[in-house]
C-alpha cells in the first residue's frame, strides 16, 4: 500500500501454496522465480534437493492461476547429468511453459563433493581441479572444458540445448517439439547474442519482463547518476 512497486521474488517448488499465490498477488508481485535447477528425480536425491516434477507443474499452475507468471532456474553440467538429462528437461519445460528459463553453468566450488565427483567422471582436468582449488582458475568456475573427448562431446550437445532454453519462451510449443525431434537445434547460434537478444525480445512481447528490465535499468541509472536520477 505505500511502496506500490511491482517486485519478483524466489520460491522453491515445495513452498508455493494457494493463499501465499494470492497475497503474493494481491501485493504486486510480477514474477516468480523458481529454483527448479533439474528435473531429473535421481540427481535431486543426489543433491538432498527435495521436490519432482510434479511439484514444479503444480507451482507453475498455482501461480498462473493468480496471474503471476513463473521464471524457472535451470542448471547445466551438474555432475552425473549428460545432454539426454537437458533434452528431457527441455521437453518437460515445453510441456508446461514457464515465462522464462534462465539457465547457468554448474559452479564448482572448492571442498564440495560436486568437485570432488567432477574429477572422477573427468568433466573438469587435473589442471581445472586444482584452479578451483587455489581460486586461481583463468576459466572461471562455469562452463567446464571437458577432459576427453566423449565429455566434450555431451558439453557441445548442451551448449546447443542451452540456445533451446533461451528461445523456448518465443517458439510456439510444436516448434520446440519438432526442432529436438530432429535435432534441428544443433544449428542454432550460441552464446551471450543470442541470449541478450532473445531476453530483448521476450521484453517487446512479455510486460512482466519488460517491467522487470525497465526497473533494473531505472537501478542501474540511479546507482550511476544520483543527482540526474533525483
Amino acid at each position: 500500500r505505500d511502496i506500490a512497486v511491482p517486485f519478483e521474488c524466489y520460491t522453491h517448488p515445495l513452498a508455493l501454496s494457494a493463499p501465499i499465490a494470492r497475497a503474493l498477488a494481491r501485493a504486486g508481485c510480477a514474477m516468480l522465480r523458481v529454483g527448479v535447477q533439474t528435473v531429473n528425480d535421481d540427481t535431486l536425491a543426489a543433491l538432498d534437493r527435495r521436490g519432482d516434477r510434479a511439484r514444479v507443474a503444480a507451482l507453475v499452475e498455482t501461480a498462473r492461476d493468480h496471474g503471476i507468471p513463473v521464471s524457472v532456474d535451470h542448471i547445466l553440467g551438474l555432475p552425473g547429468e549428460g545432454a539426454a538429462d537437458q533434452e528431457a528437461a527441455a521437453r518437460f519445460y515445453n510441456d508446461l511453459r514457464p515465462r522464462r528459463v534462465i539457465v547457468h553453468w554448474m559452479t564448482f566450488l572448492p571442498g564440495t563433493t560436486a568437485l570432488d565427483r567432477a574429477e572422477r567422471d573427468g568433466l573438469l582436468t587435473a589442471a581445472q581441479v586444482e584452479w578451483v582449488r587455489l581460486g586461481e582458475q583463468t576459466e572461471g568456475f562455469e562452463t567446464p572444458r571437458a577432459a576427453d573427448p566423449a565429455a566434450r562431446a555431451e558439453l557441445d550437445e548442451m551448449q546447443s540445448l542451452e540456445a533451446v532454453f533461451d528461445l523456448l519462451p518465443l517458439l510456439p510449443r510444436a516448434l520446440v517439439r519438432r526442432m529436438l525431434d530432429g535435432g534441428w537445434h544443433r544449428a542454432l547460434p550460441r552464446g551471450i547474442a543470442l541470449r541478450q537478444a532473445a531476453a530483448l525480445a521476450l521484453s517487446l512481447v512479455d510486460g512482466a519482463t519488460r517491467a522487470r528490465m525497465l526497473t533494473l535499468l531505472e537501478s542501474a541509472l540511479r546507482a550511476a547518476m544520483p543527482d540526474v536520477a533525483r
